[in-house]
């Protein structure tokens, strides 16, 4: 069988390049090939059509063949380099191969050139072929997760929205307590004492709405992977109104957080992820009712487990859920983190959620333990590297709220006319001059009219032009003009938009209206 491979062949001689030819028919081959001889025609050539591998002289006037390798491996790293060489010492090969040839070939030896050939190209093609398989699994794993996420969304959806009524029942009632109450007879003083009071009410039920809101979004969207330094007390806490709402009332829930715990790097949505899906195997192992306990504290893994379980030595924050549930046997525990193992009843489980937890304690370079007795309850623990680093916090105080103000045109475009006109009212009271605009075209228009513009504060998802598409736009017309993006989704919405992410100045919807001045400030100071 004709084997017809497409070789770039870089050879300034004609009578070398036909006896690689002469070879090649010997043998079978009956390449598609094209001759270049110079730096700039090896990238024409590259560029131009794709190639299954490349054969390269060893020497030319003006450049050598690593000069060549190095041309084709910045541009294309995956196509094979075969060095043909009339005469080379074993420190030109070494440097040879270092610089990426993936083999070498006398010419006084050829009978060497066609087992080389086919074998880098069946290489070539194996490489190939493991690229395809690992993408489709890193999106099959994506695909579990997420599934996993929504299974999560389920056991959410009940206490969510009885928490969620709770809290729009408050800000009613408040809104027409306060509406009602403003007596014209009442004292200034007394009006605002009463005004306070209810004001106060409305602005706790808000933040709790929002709590809820974005935890709900935290596991529902698709996230990219963003890791932080955290401490994992401060998000077992804040998790913990949530995870009340998981657990039946006969489980009696507990934590035990260390006072002098140390820092973590992870991915904190990937961390909720384990927290949630430990707590949900637990509740579901006591179906009649018990204790379940969360604990963190430092510890230290020796070399000698290190070495076993493939992990660094040294100092790790500990992560224990139990449970006095009914237990594993020890085969069940042999399956347990295997995708969709389950050995709870058909509709209760996608067999996900250890799998998950699997999968991203060890993308973390952590740890896994489990115990576990029949009747007697379970015991996870997870070890991740500690991290030296300090959390990034910012506080924003009555002291230097003050502080916060400006003089800069803001141009603020935002499609939901109410929050447009508050934002515009609040800017203008902190001494900002404020344009507005309704929606992204609006607001390339006046871009477009050379009106001065500091920053532009927009939303994400509008009709007609979104705020991606309006930086984008922005750009080509005034590069100077800063942005700063407001959106109830996530940053990764940005991303997909193909912004740049070290340019991104990103916040989430709902906010306090003094974080937006101390962004703003942040940007253009």
């Amino acid at each position: 069988m004709t084997f017809q491979p497409k070789l770039l062949l870089i050879e300034d001689s004609l009578d070398e390049s036909g006896l690689v030819l002469q070879h090649l028919k010997q043998a079978d081959v009956v390449p598609h090939f094209r001759r270049v001889e110079s730096l700039i025609n090896i990238e024409t050539a590259l560029q131009e059509e794709e190639w299954d591998a490349v054969i390269c002289d060893f020497n030319f006037p003006k450049f050598s063949a690593l000069d060549a390798i190095s041309v084709v491996k910045k541009l294309f790293p995956h196509i094979p380099c075969i060095v043909l060489s009339g005469s080379i010492g074993e420190e030109l090969v070494a440097e040879t191969l270092k610089a990426g040839a993936d083999d070498y070939v006398l010419k006084d030896n050829m009978i060497r050139f066609i087992p080389i050939l086919k074998k880098v190209l069946k290489e070539a093609q194996l490489n190939k072929e493991r690229k395809l398989v690992d993408s489709a699994l890193k999106t099959t794993e994506e695909n579990l997760r997420q599934a996993q996420k929504l299974e999560s969304i389920g056991q959410l959806a009940g206490g969510i929205a009885h928490d969620f009524n709770n809290v729009l029942a408050t800000i009613l009632i408040q809104s027409e307590v306060l509406k009602e109450g403003l007596d014209p007879t009442l004292s200034s003083k007394e009006l605002v004492e009463y005004a306070n009071k209810a004001v106060e009410q409305i602005i706790k039920s808000a933040g709790r709405a929002t709590n809820l809101t974005r935890q709900l979004l935290a596991f529902s969207r698709k996230q990219v992977l963003q890791t932080k330094v955290i401490n994992l007390n401060l998000l077992i806490a804040d998790m913990q109104n949530m995870l009340r709402r998981i657990v039946e009332e006969n489980i009696e829930f507990t934590t035990v957080l260390a006072s002098d715990l140390k820092n973590i790097q992870i991915d904190p949505g990937h961390l909720e992820q384990i927290v949630m899906n430990l707590v949900v195997n637990s509740r579901d192992a006591m179906a009649s009712g018990g204790k379940l306990e969360i604990t963190t504290q430092n510890s230290f893994i020796d070399e000698t487990i290190a070495k076993s379980c493939n992990v660094i030595p040294g100092p790790h924050v500990l992560l224990t859920v139990s449970d006095d549930g009914m237990g594993m046997s020890s085969e069940v525990q042999k399956h347990l983190f295997e995708p969709f193992f389950t050995t709870k009843p058909i509709g209760k489980g996608t067999g996900l959620g250890l799998c998950t937890v699997y999968g991203i304690v060890k993308q973390n370079r952590g740890l896994i333990f489990v115990e576990s007795t029949v009747n007697k309850g379970t015991i996870f623990k997870l070890y991740f590297p500690i991290c030296e680093d300090g959390i990034e916090t910012i506080k924003i105080t009555e002291k230097n709220v003050a502080t916060l103000k400006g003089t800069e045109t803001i141009l603020v475009v935002e499609d939901e006319e109410d929050l447009r006109d508050l934002i515009c009212k609040m800017l203008g009271s902190n001494g900002y001059n404020v344009l507005s605009a309704a929606t992204g075209i609006d607001a390339l228009e006046k871009i477009k009219s050379g009106v001065n513009i500091d920053l532009i504060l927009t939303d994400v998802i509008m009709p007609q032009m979104g705020g991606p598409e309006l930086a984008k736009q922005t750009e080509k017309l005034r590069k100077n003009i800063k942005f700063l993006f407001q959106t109830g989704y996530s940053k990764a919405t940005l991303l997909e938009n193909g912004l740049d992410d070290s340019q991104i100045h990103f916040l989430a919807k709902p906010y306090p209206f003094k974080t937006l001045l101390h962004k703003l400030r942040t940007i253009l100071d």
